[in-house]
């Protein structure tokens, strides 16, 4: 399979998540731009290509061979100007999908008007997914601690992805004392996706995801 090319411009604490989340996996290429040979020093072991130059720059962004991208990230935060005529420069000049980090609601209509295909908030959505897990007693304060994800499906059923525990290491997922009612139905393990059954053993450093009925999962690190 064919893998997709990210192109990430500006490196801040957000690109640096955005970088160390997907490469995790392996259908991604990564290419980090920045006019900061520092900030890109620091994550260029997590990407397959830095570049040093001002993205605002239409000439620049021509010459660095990136034509064929197929996502293109802005997520130059303290620079709006800089921002804003980045994604307009891509949107004009490259096909791939533009999506672009916004810092006020003013700064989002502008980026809509110019065509951006997503633009994101990162402070508005951390805050969200913390008012759902206070809301939510499937996230108790150790499940957070074990950076855990939760997607809320319907009837009170959710997907919990949780950092594999001490005691599941080395152990066959049958022979693992969780609560009945919940199932291991996915573990992401060094980049790639493992479909799991009962023989399955779970590894150091495994992501496990689990789907369950909240009460039920709320109890699994209770075992």
């Amino acid at each position: 399979m064919k893998k997709k090319e990210v192109i990430i411009i500006g490196v801040g604490r957000f690109a640096e998540a955005l970088i160390n989340e997907l490469s995790k996996f392996q259908h991604f290429t990564l290419i980090a731009i920045d006019n900061d040979i520092k900030k890109l020093a620091e994550i260029s072991t997590f990407v397959d290509k830095t570049f040093v130059g001002d993205s605002s720059n239409e000439q620049f962004l021509k010459e660095v061979g990136i034509k064929n991208a197929d996502i293109f990230v802005v997520s130059i935060g303290n620079d709006i100007q800089s921002n804003l005529l980045t994604s307009s420069i891509l949107k004009d000049n490259f096909s791939g999908t533009v999506i672009a980090k916004a810092v006020s609601k003013r700064h989002v209509e502008i980026l809509k008007k110019i065509g951006v295909d997503v633009v994101i908030m990162p402070d508005t959505i951390a805050a969200k997914r913390t008012a759902i897990g206070i809301l939510n007693p499937v996230l108790n304060a150790e499940l957070f601690q074990r950076n855990s994800e939760l997607t809320e499906l319907d009837g009170g059923v959710s997907i919990l992805t949780i950092e594999a525990l001490p005691v599941w290491e080395d152990k066959m997922i049958k022979d693992l004392k969780i609560p009945r009612n919940i199932s291991i139905f996915l573990i992401y393990r060094n980049k790639k996706v493992v479909i799991v059954n009962g023989l399955t053993k779970i590894a150091k450093g495994d992501r496990i995801a689990v789907v369950g009925r909240n009460e039920d999962l709320s109890k699994i690190v209770q075992k």
